[in-house]
């Protein structure tokens, strides 16, 4: 995810991808968004430690406290959210459209976006040449209908709405 504390240490290309904050269910769960961890303490949410998403979750708990689990990898999320540990796990739509896809629709989107996330490639900081070379290429990929390709063939599954591909930002 791209954010100006990470711009900081990194030069970005991109972004590639307006990532939007989620959450993911188990089939038939009775969660219906954000709005039930204010609503029921109890329910557990996942994500991973350091991730911007488990930071924006924080102000969608009762407690967060107690509420938000945190991993090393969103593996370890949908592990938990198979074996019933948490009730439900929180990341950018690409990353839990990915977990969908894994779980053959074992688990599904519920309740609306919680945050915008852009997501980028991360280069060397100051590394401006590359950086106008990947965008330049993303641009060629949209332009010649392999973005929207690899979109069907991958995150697709999950969530068939190929997005509009959004205006890099400058190379710094």
């Amino acid at each position: 995810t791209m954010t100006e504390e990470r711009a900081k240490q990194v030069t970005f290309a991109g972004p590639y991808y307006e990532a939007t904050q989620r959450i993911i269910v188990a089939k038939g769960s009775s969660i219906t968004g954000p709005a039930d961890f204010k609503a029921k303490p109890s329910l557990k949410l996942c994500s991973v430690s350091g991730a911007t998403s488990a930071e924006h979750a924080k102000g969608y708990l009762a407690d967060w406290h107690s509420q938000l689990v945190l991993f090393d990898t969103w593996s370890k999320c949908a592990s938990a959210l198979q074996n019933k540990q948490v009730d439900a796990i929180t990341s950018d739509s690409g990353t839990l459209s990915g977990i969908i896809v894994k779980s053959k629709g074992a688990y599904a989107f519920v309740g609306p976006s919680m945050a915008s996330e852009p997501d980028g490639i991360g280069l060397p900081k100051g590394d401006v040449a590359f950086c106008e070379f990947i965008d330049d290429a993303l641009r060629a990929a949209v332009a010649d209908g392999r973005y929207k390709k690899a979109w069907e063939a991958t995150l697709g599954e999950a969530d068939p709405v190929v997005p509009p591909f959004p205006t890099p930002v400058p190379c710094r």
